[in-house]
C-alpha cells in the first residue's frame, strides 16, 4: 500500500491500550544484569499484525537490551494536516500494545526505548510505523486522467493470474483526480473496493451515455463522485448485477454474501439507477448506503426504460436484498414530476420473490431488516398530498412476519404522498412487519404552500413525529441539506452534517 498523505474522515476516533504485564518473562524481583552500559539503546524494530475482525491493531518489537521501559504514542494521520493524537508518549514496561483501529485509516505509531541510569543508558532513537487498516491494493494507484474502462480490467486479469480470487483487495484511485468510464467493467466474482484514500478528496468519475460497473460477487465504492450528466441510458446502473454469472444458482436465484456498500459517495445528476440486479434473479445479503450525498433528476427517472416504466434508485427486480440500510446520507431529487401521481421513481424496491422458506428455520436467516437511520430525504417520490405513493417499496417482502422495517432520526420533506410513514415505509401493511419508528420528522407542502399535518402520520405504527418544520436550507456545493430550526437541531433529524 502506497504510504502517500491521506486525509481524515470527519469522526474521532477513541484509542484504548491492552498492554503486556511484563517484558519477555522479566519479573520485578529477578536480579538482572545488562550487557549494555554506557552507551544509547538500540531503536525498537516495530512490526504490527491485527485481530481476525479488523478492529485492533498490534504493535510488537523485541527487546531493547539496557531499556528500563518504552514510550509509546499513536496519532491518526489520515488527514496529515489535522493529526488526531490518540495516545501521547505513555510509558510502559511491555514489548506489545494494542489499540482501537478503523476501517481506512492511517495510522502513525512511534516508540522510544527508555534509557536506564543505572547502566548509563541514554534513550533510542524514535521507531516509527505507519500503520494501515485500507484492503490491500491491487496494483498501482490509478492516475488522474484515466479511463477506469481500459485499465480495470488489465489490472484484474493480472489478478486473476497472482492472487486468491475470494481475498478483497482495493482499486484505488488518485485522490481529488478525474477519471471517465467509456464502457461497461465487469468485476466478475472478486471483491473488490474502488475508492479514493482520501475521504475529503473524492475521486470523480464522469459517466458516459452507456456505461458502469457489473458484478456477480458484490463490491464497495468508497470517496467517490459519479458525475451523471451524460449517463442518460435508463436500462443501466452504476452498478449492475451480471446477468451472466459463472456460477450456479442456489435453488431460483444467484447467491451473493459479499455486501454491496456505498460509503462517502456522491452522485450528481443521477437520471438512471444506482444499483440493478439487471432483470437476474439474484438475492443480495447486504446492501448499504452510508454517508453519501444521492442527487437525482426524478422527471428524468420517470421517462419511460425500454419503452415503459422508470428508474428506481436502487431496484431490484427480479430477486431481493436480505437487509437493506441507509445512514447519515441526504437523498434529493432537483426537479418534481410534472405529473404528480402514486406510481414513480422510489429510492429502494425489493424484487419480486419472497425470501426462500427453507432459510428462514434460523440456520442461515432469522429475518430480512431494512433500516433507514439519521438521513434528509427532499423531493423524492413527490406525489399529489393525499395519495398513497410509496417511497420505498418492498413488494413481496411487505407484511412478512420475518421483515422489520427501522425508521429513526430522519427528516422527510415533500417525499411521496402525505402518508409517508404507514405507505411509503411499510407499504401500506398495517401489521404482520416489524416496525420500529422514532424521532422523525415529516413535512409536506401542498399546492398552496401550506404545511399539511395529517394525524395518521403521528399515529402509525407508533408516535415518533418531532412537530417541527426543519426550515432546510441546500448547499448546493456540498449537495448538505442545513436544517434551520434549532428544534430539530437538538432532536438530532437527519443528516448529521446539516445538523453541524
Amino acid at each position: 500500500m502506497k504510504q502517500a498523505r491521506r486525509v481524515l474522515w470527519l469522526m474521532p476516533i477513541t484509542a484504548c491500550l491492552f498492554l503486556t504485564s511484563c517484558i519477555d518473562g522479566f519479573d520485578d524481583d529477578e536480579t538482572y544484569t545488562s550487557d549494555v552500559k554506557h552507551q544509547q539503546v538500540s531503536t525498537p524494530v516495530l512490526k504490527d499484525s491485527a485481530n481476525a475482525e479488523g478492529t485492533q491493531a498490534f504493535v510488537m518489537w523485541p527487546v531493547v537490551h539496557g531499556a528500563s521501559g518504552y514510550t509509546v504514542s499513536v496519532l491518526n494521520v489520515t488527514d496529515e494536516d489535522h493529526p488526531d493524537t490518540l495516545v501521547n508518549n505513555k510509558t510502559i514496561d511491555a514489548v506489545k500494545f494494542s489499540f482501537k483501529r478503523e476501517d481506512d485509516q492511517y495510522y502513525d505509531v512511534k516508540v522510544v526505548a527508555i534509557g536506564n541510569t543505572k547502566y548509563h543508558n541514554t534513550n533510542s532513537d524514535t521507531a516509527m510505523l505507519r500503520v494501515s487498516s485500507f484492503v490491500e491494493q491491487l496494483g498501482d494507484e490509478i492516475p488522474s486522467g484515466s479511463d477506469l474502462a481500459e485499465i480495470i480490467p488489465t489490472m484484474l486479469t493480472q489478478y486473476a493470474a497472482d492472487k486468491d480470487s475470494t481475498a478483497e483487495f482495493g482499486i484505488n484511485l488518485e485522490p481529488g483526480g478525474e477519471f471517465t468510464i467509456s464502457g461497461k467493467i465487469d468485476l466478475k466474482n472478486y471483491q473488490a473496493t474502488i475508492c479514493s484514500t482520501n475521504p475529503n478528496k473524492p475521486a470523480k468519475i464522469v459517466m458516459s451515455a452507456t456505461t458502469g460497473f457489473v458484478t456477480q460477487g458484490g463490491v464497495k465504492f468508497k470517496n467517490l463522485l459519479f458525475d451523471c450528466e451524460n449517463f442518460t441510458d435508463k436500462n443501466d446502473a452504476i452498478l449492475c448485477m451480471s446477468s451472466a454469472p459463472t456460477f450456479e444458482k442456489t435453488g431460483p436465484q444467484y447467491w451473493t454474501t459479499f455486501p454491496i456498500l456505498v460509503q462517502n459517495c456522491r452522485t450528481k445528476n443521477l437520471k438512471a439507477r444506482l444499483i440493478a440486479d439487471g432483470g437476474t434473479p439474484w438475492v443480495i445479503q447486504n446492501v448499504l448506503i452510508k454517508k453519501c450525498i444521492i442527487e437525482v433528476d426524478q422527471e428524468a427517472q420517470s421517462k419511460t426504460k425500454n419503452g415503459s416504466g422508470y428508474c428506481d434508485i436502487i431496484e431490484f427486480g427480479a430477486g431481493f436484498c436480505v437487509n437493506f440500510s441507509i445512514e447519515n446520507s441526504t437523498v434529493y431529487s432537483t426537479t418534481t414530476l410534472a405529473t404528480a401521481s402514486t406510481s414513480m421513481p422510489t429510492i429502494f424496491r425489493n424484487g419480486s420473490k419472497k425470501l426462500p422458506g427453507e432459510l428462514l428455520d434460523g440456520s442461515t436467516y432469522k429475518e430480512c431488516t431494512y433500516s433507514i437511520n439519521n438521513s434528509t430525504f427532499v423531493n423524492i417520490s413527490k406525489a399529489t398530498s393525499g395519495s398513497n405513493a410509496p417511497m420505498f417499496y418492498w413488494l413481496r417482502q411487505r407484511g412478512q412476519s420475518y421483515c422489520t422495517v427501522t425508521n429513526k432520526n430522519n427528516i422527510y420533506v415533500d417525499c411521496a404522498g402525505r402518508r409517508v410513514k404507514r405507505y411509503s415505509l411499510l407499504a401500506g401493511q398495517n401489521g404482520n412487519m416489524g416496525a420500529v419508528f422514532s424521532n422523525n420528522v415529516y413535512n409536506y407542502t401542498d399546492a398552496t404552500e401550506t404545511v399539511l399535518v395529517e394525524e395518521e402520520w403521528n399515529t402509525y405504527p407508533n408516535p415518533d413525529q418531532v412537530e417541527f418544520e426543519a426550515q432546510l436550507v441546500l448547499d448546493e456545493e456540498t449537495g448538505i441539506w442545513k436544517v434551520g430550526n434549532a428544534d430539530v437541531i437538538a432532536a438530532g433529524c437527519g443528516d448529521p452534517r446539516g445538523l453541524e
